[in-house]
């Protein structure tokens, strides 16, 4: 198997919140009001109120998007499966303190509709997804880690197992190279990795959790021997979050139930975008483009925010987009403190690659102007997880000239650029 994770699993924990603010020292148990405390639930289960008990996520926003996606993939010549893991208040509802005034008037009765209308409305548009929920549920309130928000390792194996059912009925399925692969298990004690709730605990509280857990994790390794005269290039690629990490073996078990080779480009803290953009701003998927994307994210970091809208935007422009065998329009360097980039368009409605060689150009706008009228500034960006080649995909309308103008923000912004006017995917 093919490991691209980008960051370390424990590294990212020191700040992997994601949504969830730390809170100071006296923000503590006894603060009843704060919603980033951590709480006890039953059966030394710890819950983040924000994270956990969210009933707003905005499935319905975004389900035309991942419908827009899964047939912009499909027309490229590759199937999406779609794995939403459902958050820790939803899976563990039997595990709530009904006690407590935060647990009970915890809306998982909507939280359980909307998900359910998610999935639904995916399957009626015939797109491959998988129900973490219906899963999750038939573990009895024993999905996810006690002193964590990850699900445990004979979870994942449940929700790997679902998901080769579902990528062995995909055509070109067969026409993968076959791999042996063994698994084998060991003890993990969570409380140096992944006990996030616990190491809240602590640090909010200075409340040593002494119920340490371990769970039985597990490895999965490739046994045959690759066929030198054969494409040993991975055709499944998986992109996800931290679930897809070690030690979950999400994809070690997606390998042993599809005996084939899975690459996977999770991205350890980057909520539903990070894993999907940089693999596909990235120089594998120029070069082989895959038979299966396998999509994992949590759907408590789908955001109703404006960058949110702007990540859902670029990944479907970069998806519409198709700048093979085109060369850049304009090329040129940012040497100097610019205020303003100006170029000439060609063509309307067309898809912009901008390319920037200096990654730390995360954010700039675009000023579109018709006869000398100026358009609406729309603001580019992406989070810093995203890992590519500088690439951003934005569509623009009609229009005679833009401008690129980079933020005062930005203090290292010397930088090679180059401006593609691709070809638009109907």
């Amino acid at each position: 198997m093919k490991k691209h994770t980008i960051f370390s699993y424990v590294a990212i924990l020191a700040f992997s919140s994601l949504g969830t603010a730390f809170a100071q020292e006296s923000d503590c148990q006894e603060n009843i009001t704060s919603p980033e405390r951590v709480v006890y639930g039953l059966n030394g289960n710890l819950f983040i109120p924000s994270q956990d008990f969210n009933s707003e996520i905005p499935y319905a926003k975004y389900l035309p998007s991942f419908i827009e996606a899964a047939n912009l993939l499909k027309v490229k010549g590759i199937d999406l499966v779609i794995v939403p893991v459902s958050h820790k208040g939803l899976t563990e509802v039997n595990q709530l303190n009904l006690d407590d005034p935060i647990q009970k008037s915890y809306k998982w009765q909507k939280s359980r509709k909307d998900y359910e209308t998610f999935i639904s409305g995916l399957i009626a548009n015939k797109i491959n997804v998988i129900d973490v929920l219906k899963i999750a549920e038939q573990t009895n309130g024993q999905f996810i880690n006690k002193t964590d928000w990850h699900w445990k390792p004979q979870s994942a194996k449940m929700v790997a197992e679902a998901t080769a059912s579902i990528v062995k009925k995909i055509p070109s399925y067969s026409q993968i190279p076959v791999r042996e692969f063994s698994t084998t298990d060991y003890m993990v004690s969570l409380v140096d990795g992944a006990a996030y709730y616990a190491d809240q605990l602590k640090k909010r509280c200075g409340f040593e959790n002494k119920n340490v857990e371990t769970v039985e994790a597990s490895k999965t390794q490739m046994q045959s021997k690759l066929d030198l005269l054969s494409d040993d290039t991975p055709q499944i690629i998986l992109v996800g979050t931290s679930f897809s990490a070690s030690p979950w073996n999400f994809s070690g078990y997606l390998e042993q139930s599809l005996q084939r080779e899975i690459s996977n480009y999770a991205v350890v803290g980057g909520g539903v975008h990070s894993g999907i953009q940089s693999y596909l701003l990235g120089d594998e998927f120029e070069k082989n483009k895959p038979k299966v994307i396998i999509w994992e994210f949590d759907v408590d970091r789908l955001y109703d925010s404006v960058l949110e809208q702007h990540h859902w935007q670029q990944l479907l422009d970069l998806l519409k987009s198709n700048c093979d065998n085109m060369q850049p329009s304009f090329v040129g360097k940012i040497e100097n403190r610019i205020t303003d980039l100006k170029f000439k368009t060609k063509g309307s409605n067309v898809i912009v690659k901008f390319s920037f060689s200096n990654l730390g150009i995360r954010f700039f706008d675009v000023s579109l102007y018709k006869s000398a009228v100026a358009f609406p500034i729309t603001n580019v960006g992406r989070w810093e997880f995203i890992q590519n080649s500088g690439d951003f995909y934005v569509k623009i309308p009609d229009s005679d000239e833009l401008t690129i103008t980079i933020p005062d923000f930005i203090k290292d912004f010397q930088s090679d650029y180059s401006i593609t006017f691709c070809k638009t995917i109907k």
